[in-house]
């Protein structure tokens, strides 16, 4: 095993364990709202599996299919949906603090559901768009690796400025108005110390959010601003300021 596999072994293990730990308890655990543990649970699997890929040597891959390339783009899938999930709990958040009492009267268990469902299918389909405009493979054969690449492109960029809007929305709230959060309905016949635990997996999304936000800015960024790295012409006329700034400075 390559130092690189030892590495990812290292760090896949670990978070493999504690998704799994989290899946069994968010099973028995029936004091969360059902959103939240509905999406908790979809969240749990999606992390559960693209650890589960990243544990699993290169090799096993080559043997059974003679390409490595199937590992990172099952990891991808699933990691890809995870990103997905994180963004319902923003949206859950959003909406129950935008609209409150008409929220929840809209909202069940069977929507929450669909929606994650197709979390399920546009997770695989967004990332065999990006993973066709990264890597020239035998099934991106058919596909327009421009257009997938902008599809793609748009579509993680729109989760990337959703959550971020959300983001500063739902740390604002928590920190002016956090008795809000939960449904008044609801908030009246539960005991204060399951309004507590509520809250607290609030806060803790939030964190999760705000780390997705960090590492997920960078390539973003690269996102943004490789078109006019890659053109040869913006590249020259770049060269070509900075040169006459440094001649003016001399």
């Amino acid at each position: 095993m390559e130092s690189k596999d030892i590495f990812q072994l290292f760090v896949s293990l670990p978070a493999l364990v504690i998704n799994i730990i989290a899946l069994v308890v968010l099973l028995k655990s029936r004091k969360l709202p059902y959103q939240i543990r509905i999406l908790s649970l979809n969240l749990c699997s999606a992390d559960c599996l693209s650890s589960l890929f990243l544990c699993i040597d290169r090799r096993a891959f080559e043997i059974i299919s003679g390409k490595i390339l199937e590992k990172y783009f099952l990891i991808l899938i699933y990691a890809q949906t995870s990103l997905i999930f994180i963004t319902y709990f923003n949206l859950d958040r959003f909406l129950a603090f935008m609209f409150a009492m008409k929220y929840y009267n809209f909202l069940s268990a069977t929507k929450v559901k669909i929606a994650c469902a197709l979390a399920w299918a546009v997770g695989p389909l967004m990332t065999s768009l990006q993973f066709c405009a990264m890597s020239y493979v035998d099934f991106c054969d058919k596909v327009y690796t421009g257009v997938a690449s902008a599809i793609s492109e748009y579509f993680f960029f729109a989760i990337f400025s959703s959550n971020l809007f959300m983001f500063a929305y739902i740390v604002y709230k928590i920190r002016v108005c956090m008795f809000r959060v939960g449904p008044t309905r609801l908030s009246a016949s539960r005991p204060l110390c399951h309004q507590l635990a509520g809250q607290r997996t609030f806060r803790k999304i939030v964190v999760i959010t705000g780390t997705f936000l960090s590492l997920y800015a960078p390539g973003m960024g690269w996102t943004l601003i490789k078109p006019f790295v890659s053109n040869s012409k913006v590249v020259l006329y770049m060269n070509m300021c900075t040169d006459s700034s440094i001649s003016t400075l001399v």
